[in-house]
C-alpha cells in the first residue's frame, strides 16, 4: 500500500453475512485439506458458528476495521484493541476504508455486475479476462441440512457488524 507510488486501490467482493458462513461451513466440511475439517465435519452449523466464531463472527468488519499488516496506514495494536471492543467504532472504520480505499467493491449476490466494474477499473476487456469470468464461483461441496431459523437467527446476532457493513455495500459499486 504506502510502498506504491500512486498508492493503491483494493478491489474486493461482499457477501451477504449469513451467506458467508453457510458457505463457510460448507467448504469446510466439503475439503479434507481445511485445517478445522476433521472437527467440523461432526458439527452441527449452530457448533461450528460457536467453534470458530474467529472467522464467522463479524470477521469482515474486524478484517476492514483493522487489516493484519502494520503497513497499512492508521494500523496500530491500540487501533485492533478498540476494533475488537467497541463496535461502533469497527463499523464506521470499515465504511470509511471501505469508502476511501477500494477502487471497486463487488458484490457476491450481483457478480456479473461486479465482474464487470472490475473490468472496466483495470481497463480489460472479456478476451483479456477470459470467458468465464461472469460465472459464479462453484459450490461448496460439503454436504449439508438446510439451515434452521434458530441457527440463521444465531448467525446473525453474531454478524450485527457485519450486517452494518454490507448494507453500505449491497449494490456493487466503482
Amino acid at each position: 500500500h504506502a510502498l506504491l507510488r500512486d498508492g493503491a486501490g483494493y478491489i474486493t467482493m461482499m457477501r451477504d453475512p449469513v451467506q458467508r458462513v453457510l458457505s463457510l461451513y460448507r467448504y469446510v466440511r466439503g475439503s479434507p485439506q481445511h485445517h478445522r475439517h476433521t472437527r467440523a465435519i461432526n458439527m452441527t452449523l449452530g457448533e461450528f458458528t460457536v467453534w470458530a466464531a474467529d472467522e464467522t463472527a463479524n470477521w469482515v468488519t474486524r478484517a476492514l476495521c483493522a487489516p493484519r499488516d502494520e503497513r497499512v496506514p492508521g494500523w496500530t495494536i491500540a487501533v485492533v484493541a478498540e476494533c475488537h471492543k467497541n463496535a461502533t467504532f469497527a463499523v464506521e472504520r470499515a465504511k470509511a476504508h471501505l469508502a476511501r480505499d477500494f477502487a471497486v467493491v463487488g458484490v457476491h449476490e450481483h457478480y456479473a455486475a461486479s465482474v464487470a466494474l472490475v473490468k472496466l477499473c483495470l481497463g480489460v476487456s472479456d478476451r483479456e479476462v477470459g470467458a468465464d469470468s461472469t460465472a459464479v464461483f462453484g459450490e461448496s461441496q460439503g454436504k449439508v441440512n438446510r439451515p434452521t431459523a434458530a441457527d440463521v437467527a444465531a448467525i446473525r446476532a453474531a454478524n450485527v457488524m457485519d450486517i452494518e457493513v454490507y448494507r453500505l455495500s449491497d449494490r456493487p459499486r466503482y
